[in-house]
């Protein structure tokens, strides 16, 4: 099973194993990783569709502010 988690404060979806070698920082954008939140399989996620963004957000509210 994987396990998606959502990075802070940049804000990437990756997978929990993903982020193991990369050693705190996201393999992303290569910023530190200063928490993360564990994703269960139902969670609806809003992608930003700016090209190269990569980012996602829990709500549809906070990827309109983005």
């Amino acid at each position: 099973m994987i396990v998606r988690i959502i990075n802070y404060p940049c804000e990437h979806v990756m997978c929990y194993e993903c982020t193991q070698p990369s050693k705190g920082y996201c393999y992303i954008c290569e910023t530190k990783i200063e928490s993360i939140n564990r994703l269960t399989d139902n969670t609806k996620v809003y992608e930003c569709d700016y090209p190269d963004c990569l980012k996602f957000f829990l709500s549809n509210e906070k990827l309109m502010e983005h």
